[in-house]
């Protein structure tokens, strides 16, 4: 990513560069077009971990790019033109899809920058390590994954389906599989078939003669030849062997059979109905396996022949001649050898006979590793001594010229499921010495002895040597938060597996939350930064991550309290708390006396409500606020009243109804 960093250098790791082949300048129509930054100039992409292959799609400019992964991903990235905008695939930040888990702990501005644009480039296809490429593609995925080889196929000998199809090879998996175009004329992520099976740890795909694709076996230091037949193979202990209506072997067979010996003698006839009598000529293939010694060929042709054994022609005689019969010696190891025989017939009689027989049988050298011994087990940077010897019966002691020395590491997925890589090699020498590469656990090392004797006959004997290792605990306090060691983060505390003196590094995020609550990193134990390395120790230890819970500020009012209800003695306020910011989790209310000298505290009033007695007539009234939340706490008082009267106390008079007596009037009687 250091192409975003704002003061510089740009750094070249994990980008693909175009250049004037003749200055190493970038060309003027590079998209960067800084003047101050020459590295900058040069890159057209950049964000990738291992831009390990690459290649150009045949008729266009796109570059397709094998970016192989680190703890979870391997992708193929596709750069459409040189020329359009500068493409950030989003290494370290990003592998596959999604985000890096160590490189998100670790909290880095580039990175966190990159989420919140959004703006690097997803890759155009890719697979999980623990995943099938394809459902049911029968790559074993134990031994680790390394997208290792990327070629178009843009010959005609394979069926129509792998046209224009982009073929992609892992060398961990020993897989090489195609990629079909879609509807758009672009490869299609959902047209994916295996090609090859059991592929011999290839690193390189390439086009070759005829537009077979061939790619490179890096273990075994060969050359394989991916070809198409619609005809089934042929039993292990014959030939398979084609015949052509020409005398040039062009074009498809008009007859394809298997053959159990190279053996004819046609005559003025033919080989087959469907084949001509004369001008025709013929392919037999076959591996077999032979054992290490001196070998007489043998070919008898009427008329061209050529027999190649391994790709190396050692008869050649191609022309036209009556029966005529042709030797070579070969000296040959141990090993399945490819035969190939090639026959052209002009006219009149056709022969064709070939066959071979062990002349010296050769005794295989036995090479013997002195030191170190078994028992040695190796810490990370060790300075380790190496010695060895050879003998062979027909040679007797081997020369130090014979020996070839070779260390490799097995980077394993788990302690049985490992691949290998080559880290050094020490042709023609008997002894020297090493010091222990840094590799991640699980993983051990192999010292493997190659001796050669005078017929190329080679054997070879390895030890194992394994690490020293401890186990770390990695802890956080509080308990529960997260951590990144190496490639991976976990939930502290846990425990992990290293080998002694290797590196890792160590990232604890900036701000983590747990329980409804934040923290914020404050150490880590050995003294390091939230990110930084540490080298495994001989002993057990523990790394503490020490977190202090970060608090939210106090609340703030946002409006204040306000009281309602008429100021008069025996009169009910009533008190709102106003709008607070800060998510208070607690209000505490407080009613005031006020007079010209200030307020103070009413003995006994809270809650929000409060009723005036006669110690508040001739005084103002307010109420106090006070907002809690985990950060602390913040006041906000009202406005005050207006001045609390006296209760109004009314008189009742009692009016009592008063009635005069009526004059009662004497009734007289007559």
């Amino acid at each position: 990513q250091s192409p975003r960093r704002p003061a510089g250098p740009t750094l070249l790791n994990g980008s693909v560069l175009r250049l004037d082949p003749a200055t190493g300048a970038a060309p003027a129509d590079n998209p960067n077009t800084d003047p101050s930054d020459a590295n900058l100039r040069r890159v057209i992409a950049y964000g990738m971990r291992n831009p390990f292959r690459f290649t150009f799609r045949p008729g266009t400019s796109e570059l397709w790019i094998g970016d192989v992964g680190w703890a979870t991903w391997e992708e193929i990235e596709r750069r459409p033109t040189p020329t359009g905008a500068v493409q950030n695939f989003g290494w370290p930040c990003y592998e596959g899809d999604a985000r890096q888990p160590s490189f998100e702990s670790a909290g880095l501005s580039l990175c966190t920058g990159l989420y919140a644009a959004g703006s690097a480039t997803a890759p155009y296809f890719a697979y999980g390590h623990g995943d099938e490429v394809v459902p049911g593609d029968n790559c074993p995925t134990g031994n680790g994954s390394v997208v290792s080889g990327l070629a178009f196929y843009d010959g005609s000998s394979y069926p129509a389906a792998y046209d224009g199809a982009l073929a992609f090879a892992d060398h961990s998996r020993n897989c090489i599989w195609t990629m079909g175009l879609g509807a758009n004329g672009q490869p299609d992520p959902t047209r994916i078939q295996v090609l090859a099976q059991g592929a011999a740890n290839p690193v390189d795909l390439e086009t070759g003669p005829g537009g077979d694709l061939f790619y490179v076996d890096f273990d075994g230091g060969t050359i394989h030849r991916i070809s198409y037949s619609p005809v089934p193979g042929c039993p292990a202990d014959t030939f398979r062997a084609e015949y052509h209506n020409n005398m040039t072997l062009a074009g498809q067979p008009v007859l394809t059979r298997c053959e159990s010996a190279i053996d004819h003698d046609w005559g003025t006839g033919s080989p087959a109905p469907e084949v001509n009598a004369d001008s025709f000529s013929a392919g037999w293939t076959r591996d077999v396996q032979l054992a290490p010694g001196t070998y007489t060929f043998t070919a008898t042709a009427d008329d061209g022949i050529r027999v190649y054994v391994d790709g190396t022609a050692v008869i050649d005689a191609w022309v036209d001649q009556p029966p005529t019969t042709y030797t070579a010696t070969v000296q040959l190891s141990d090993a399945t050898h490819h035969l190939r025989v090639e026959y052209y017939e002009d006219g009149n009689t056709a022969v064709a006979r070939v066959g071979w027989h062990l002349d010296t049988p050769d005794t295989p050298p036995v090479p013997t590793i002195d030191a170190p011994g078994p028992a040695l087990t190796y810490a990370v940077g060790q300075q380790i001594s190496f010695s060895g010897h050879a003998t062979d019966a027909e040679q007797g002691a081997l020369p130090a010229s014979a020996l070839s020395w070779t260390l490799l590491v097995h980077h394993c997925t788990t302690p049985t499921d490992c691949h290998v890589h080559n880290v050094q090699t020490w042709p023609g020498v008997a002894d020297g010495s090493f010091a222990a590469p840094d590799h991640d656990y699980p993983s051990h090392l192999e010292l493997v002895l190659h001796a050669t004797d005078a017929l190329g006959v080679t054997t070879a004997t390895s030890l194992t040597l394994d690490p020293r290792t401890v186990d770390l605990t990695f802890r956080t306090q509080p308990a529960g938060l997260s951590v990144a060691v190496g490639s991976s983060s976990g939930t502290a505390p846990f425990v992990r597996t290293e080998i002694v003196g290797s590196q890792s590094s160590l990232s604890a995020p900036v701000t983590q939350h747990l329980g409804g609550k934040s923290f914020r990193f404050g150490s880590w134990s050995d003294g390091g930064a939230a990110t930084h390395n540490f080298t495994a120790p001989e002993s057990p230890a523990a790394y503490t991550a020490t977190y202090v819970e970060e608090l939210p500020p106090p609340p703030s009012a946002t409006s204040a309290p306000t009281i309602s209800g008429t100021p008069r003695q025996g009169q009910v306020l009533q008190a709102t708390a106003g709008a607070w910011s800060g998510g208070p989790t607690r209000l505490v209310y407080a009613w005031l006396r006020c007079d010209g000298r200030g307020c103070v505290p009413i003995d006994g009033a809270g809650g929000t409500s409060y009723r005036l007695t006669a110690f508040d007539v001739g005084s103002r009234v307010a109420v106090r606020v006070t907002a809690t939340n985990a950060g602390g706490s913040t006041a906000a008082r009202s406005s005050q009243t207006a001045v609390v009267a006296k209760a109004v106390r009314g008189r009742v008079r009692a009016f009592v109804r008063r009635h005069r007596a009526r004059p009662r009037l004497a009734r007289r009687h007559g």
